[in-house]
């Protein structure tokens, strides 16, 4: 048996070092491995009876003759030619098959199988039916009732956690469809609208007499004067608060992007057509104009390079929209980026003054006779030179605002630069030239109300001789009542059908501060049979929350809501 065994080892050591037998060797080693396993006699015995399908897998004996004869009695060399892939999936380690192999993999050569997966079961149901449990879980881990805006903290978090599954599910499906779950979004600000209102009314009631903040402003600081004044006007401060809100729910929104160039110079392709026209690939469709001053385009009447145009409306665009956002540092640091340095100055235009070196500045009691007051022998202090600290905001501030309201009139102008501009000089028609919807409208009319009030109260308070701005700037003074009918009757179609939904008469009450009218609309609501469970289930716990701050003052209307 010796002997057979050498005499197999000699045949196949000398087909291997065979010339054709190398060829072959060499073009398919690619393509094949040799893995060699050794096995115990119980081992091979074990893998014969389990698979009957090896038993006509021809088994190799290698090796020496001398060792063999010693341990032939307990080792069996197997050896097996495999594929590369065969090899990779041996490698991985485990025993996956068709029935145990992850799904994932599955989905891996084709993207669409898992779009009709999910369009099939729809598990952003499941994540939207799952808000009941959370919801009670919540309420049930703040029983007490003493951690009101923890609660509200928890129920936005909710609605947020299952807006992000359901968007993410959304994006493997080829067709989506934002408009169907629009309710939870505007569900979720809800919440935190009323996180951050409620928190500053009772903070406000919860201040003892002696903590209150009163009086009137005297001096020359507009940023104190400002400052004075949001501590003492509530209508005043809860307006920001909605602005405030209102931008950051446009910036979890915002997910447009627009593509730039890191930094670059203004206008550059108009500037290569000036400086080497006979060079430039892409020449502009018509005469272009002689200069690269920003106001040339209007002096000379002539137009940008095409190319530039594009560039420059989608600037425009999107500096705009960083500034809905909230985001006025990024709206200017892409125009620096874009070699837009000047529209970034033009931004800084509204900031205001305050001179830190001067400090004469006092606040009188109104039961105080104003006109008793020398403010030139008021307490003043002259700091020493090498205590001088730079100053804030613009001097100029009065001369910037009438000139950037008579910029927003400009009809030559593009809509979002100017709107960019009104938002700081509180040109209203220019603001609602670019607002599309319910939100924006509100936005818009917030600002402009908020910055008419602090401009009012500028030029009551500091003893200065500011220009005179434009009487339709006063023109628009209104009330906050005033503002929700202007949304109702809005000239925007989609403005007008916003007004009337559900969810925005719910914030429209809770900023107006009028909880009896919504808990009659709640009370007509709940008794509509076409009421979605879902938003019964968010006004009931409204109801609770208004009931847990002694808000509601309808005892009848809040268990009818919970019970329906």
């Amino acid at each position: 048996m010796d002997n057979d065994l050498n005499r197999s080892l000699r045949m196949l050591e000398e087909s291997l070092a065979s010339p054709g037998t190398t060829k072959f060797k060499e073009r398919n080693k690619n393509r094949y491995a040799d893995l060699s396993l050794t096995l115990l006699p119980h081992e091979y015995q074990h893998l014969m009876e389990r698979d009957e399908s090896l038993a006509n897998t021809k088994i190799l004996l290698t090796g020496s003759s001398k060792p063999k004869e010693k341990n032939r009695s307990k080792l069996v060399d197997l050896s097996i030619t495999l594929a590369p892939h065969e090899v990779r999936y041996l490698m991985d380690g485990d025993t996956h098959t068709a029935y145990t192999s992850p799904f994932s993999t599955y989905l891996e050569g084709d993207k669409t199988i898992a779009g009709s997966i999910l369009r099939a079961n729809e598990p952003w149901k499941s994540t939207a039916n799952s808000l009941y449990n959370e919801f009670y879980e919540t309420l049930q881990a703040h029983s007490d009732g003493h951690e009101v805006f923890e609660i509200i903290s928890d129920l936005a978090r909710c609605c947020s956690d299952a807006l992000q599954v359901i968007q993410g599910l959304k994006t493997k499906v080829s067709k989506e469809d934002d408009a169907e779950y629009a309710w939870l979004e505007n569900e979720k600000n809800t919440w935190r609208l009323l996180f951050v209102l409620y928190q500053d009314r009772l903070s406000t009631l919860n201040l003892n007499k002696d903590e209150q903040i009163g009086g009137l402003y005297f001096g020359t600081s507009e940023k104190l004067c400002v400052s004075h004044l949001f501590k003492t006007d509530n209508l005043l401060r809860e307006s920001q608060l909605v602005i405030d809100w209102l931008e950051y729910s446009a910036a979890e929104r915002d997910n447009e992007t627009l593509h730039f160039a890191d930094m670059t110079v203004g206008w550059e392709n108009t500037l290569h057509q000036l400086q080497s026209a006979e060079t430039i690939v892409f020449e502009s469709s018509r005469k272009i104009v002689s200069s690269l001053h920003p106001d040339a385009p209007h002096h000379e009447k002539l137009p940008l390079h095409d190319l530039d145009m594009e560039d420059e409306a989608r600037l425009c665009r999107r500096m705009f929209q960083e500034i809905r956002c909230g985001k006025l540092e990024q709206a200017k640091a892409l125009c620096v980026n874009c070699g837009h340095a000047w529209r970034a100055a033009l931004l800084e235009g509204w900031r205001l003054f305050h001179n830190p070196n001067l400090s004469y500045d006092i606040v009188l009691d109104e039961c105080m006779d104003t006109d008793s007051v020398d403010k030139e022998t008021s307490v003043r202090e002259i700091m020493k030179e090498e205590d001088l600290q730079v100053t804030e905001g613009n001097a100029n501030r009065d001369i910037w605002k009438k000139m950037a309201y008579l910029y927003c009139q400009k009809p030559y102008l593009n809509v979002y630069e100017k709107a960019a501009v009104a938002a700081y000089c509180g040109h209203l028609h220019a603001l609602l030239a670019v607002s599309n919807n319910w939100e924006d409208n509100l936005w818009a009319y917030m600002r402009v109300l908020v910055d008419i009030r602090v401009e009012s109260e500028i030029r009551d308070s500091i003893d200065k001789l500011y220009q005179q701005l434009p009487e339709e700037y006063w023109d628009q003074k209104m009330s906050l009542n005033k503002v929700f009918s202007c949304l109702e009757a809005s000239e925007n179609s989609t403005v007008r059908t916003e007004a009337k939904m559900q969810d925005y008469i719910i914030q429209k009450y809770v900023i107006l501060d009028e909880i009896p009218k919504l808990m009659e609309a709640l009370n007509e609501w709940v008794e509509d049979p076409t009421t979605s469970s879902q938003f019964l289930r968010f006004v009931a716990h409204l109801v609770l929350f208004l009931e847990l701050i002694g808000q509601s003052g309808q005892k009848d209307v809040t268990e009818k809501v919970v019970q329906a």
